[in-house]
């Protein structure tokens, strides 16, 4: 059995260290899209609950 070496260059390094950072800030950008468009979801289906409570809420503080 032979044992194999990885033998690069600097700038080979530095090409794959920022192929990952690009990929981590993609992955970065879709995990916030998705907390944005979660957000945005909710506010539409869960609106008239949104206004309820705060209907209850103003309610309760002028007691």
């Amino acid at each position: 059995m032979s044992a194999r070496t990885a033998v690069g260059t600097e700038s080979d390094n530095l090409a794959v260290y920022e192929e990952e950072r690009s990929m981590e800030f993609l992955i970065f950008l879709a995990v916030i899209a998705a907390i944005g468009g979660g957000v945005l979801w909710g506010r539409k289906n869960f609106r008239s609950e949104i206004e309820r409570a705060k209907r209850i809420r103003r309610a309760n503080k002028n007691k």
